[in-house]
């Protein structure tokens, strides 16, 4: 329940566009690089400086933002992860429903000439009821865990 509102296909959109936005960015970039080289009508330091400054900002500062950037795609996964478990544990406790309606079962014995009838537990239904709640046990740790990757990847 925690990200029912994240869209997530938008969100790996959104993060698609910011790292094209920034593969266009630093290659301009280096655009203006390669005519700053080769323009002699900037004095030579000031020259220098601005080349160096981009340099750096290609170098380093777009490496460690399309990092960033990638770093997200792996908190898309977990939230997708997330939705996933939290649809599956949907469907578990549907079926949870549906089993524990058919749990108990009539059984007919007979006595003396008497027929008797006593409810008893089928054990088969009992098994895949436990079954079910393990697994949805363990989605719901799982969840837990994608929660806190989450919040820790931010």
């Amino acid at each position: 329940m925690a990200f029912e509102n994240v869209n997530v296909s938008s969100l790996r959109s959104a993060l698609d566009t910011a790292k094209n936005d920034l593969v266009n960015s630093d290659q301009e970039s280096l655009n203006l690089i390669t005519t700053l080289a080769d323009n002699g009508n900037w004095q030579a330091n000031a020259k220098g400086t601005l080349k160096e400054a981009l340099e750096k900002l290609t170098g380093e500062r777009y490496v460690e933002l399309r990092d960033k950037i990638d770093s997200y795609y792996q908190i898309v996964d977990y939230i997708t992860e997330y939705k996933d478990l939290e649809k599956a544990n949907n469907d578990l406790r549907n079926s949870l429903t549906s089993l524990n309606n058919r749990l108990w079962v009539d059984e007919e014995t007979e006595v003396d000439g008497e027929t008797f009838t006593t409810q008893v537990i089928d054990h088969n239904v009992q098994n895949q009821i436990n079954i079910a709640n393990d697994t949805l046990t363990a989605n719901l740790n799982r969840m837990d865990e994608l929660v806190t990757l989450v919040a820790n990847a931010i």
